[in-house]
């Protein structure tokens, strides 16, 4: 398949940095929120963190993958109603904030911790739209890094709010090249370098993930080349939006 003419490709990014705001999901909370529990943890890894992955999902291509290997329907934090419901309509959320390692190792697990309190839980479902989630993020990657949940989801936060989030509601339409998601990205922040845009797609081909490297301080960084994922000239296809 050819590559779309650049002046097409223009167009399309003009019309997800138009979008920006409305790439911001529309959230309506269940007036019953599932506790959350201990997950088994898993290999403990004290190494240095050498910086940060803030990392965004992309919710369509999530909840079409939900569809074909649904949750086990005796978990209610695994559910994915809240996300991918007829309530919400969801686009980029909040996969996690993430302590890279100073190669490919990352710090995970780092000391036990205890359970996300329910307030913080339902402060932070509008960003990322899963009790099990929020419980895994804490303690898998949280615990490397911040004393309490409060301290970690807070720093996720004021991370989040700082990034205008594309609508690629343009880009679902046949294979786009990987260019045009960082291409959206920048034209939406005009700090974020192209080499801190890290794009993750599945064995299918299909656009799963952003993921900006930060350094220690938060500040943008080029990504090491295990975490820039995709290269530009790689084909990917992005999922639709309800």
């Amino acid at each position: 398949m050819r590559t779309k003419p650049i002046a097409q490709i223009i167009a399309i990014v003009t019309l997800c940095v138009a979008s920006a705001v409305s790439a911001a999901p529309s959230c309506s909370l269940p007036a019953s929120i599932p506790a959350t529990h201990a997950e088994k943890a898993g290999d403990v890894r004290n190494v240095p963190i050498g910086g940060y992955l803030l990392t965004f999902s992309w919710s369509p291509e999530y909840c079409f993958a939900a569809k074909r290997n649904p949750r086990a329907a005796d978990d209610p934090t695994q559910s994915t109603e809240l996300q991918c419901g007829a309530s919400n309509h969801f686009r980029f959320t909040l996969h996690g904030l993430w302590p890279e390692g100073k190669d490919a190792t990352w710090p995970q697990y780092c000391h036990p911790v205890g359970l996300v309190s329910a307030p913080t839980v339902k402060a932070n479902l509008c960003r990322t739209p899963s009790v099990g989630l929020i419980e895994h993020e804490w303690e898998k990657h949280g615990s490397c890094n911040w004393a309490t949940p409060e301290a970690y989801f807070g720093q996720s936060a004021k991370l989040m709010d700082h990034v205008k989030l594309p609508d690629l509601s343009g880009l679902t339409r046949g294979q786009i090249n990987a260019s045009a998601i960082r291409a959206a990205f920048m034209a939406a922040n005009r700090t974020l370098p192209h080499d801190a845009i890290g794009v993750a797609a599945n064995k299918g081909g299909w656009f799963e993930e952003v993921r900006l490297c930060l350094d220690t301080g938060f500040n943008y960084r080029k990504c090491p080349d295990y975490s820039f994922g995709a290269a530009d000239a790689d084909r990917v296809k992005v999922a639709r939006v309800r």
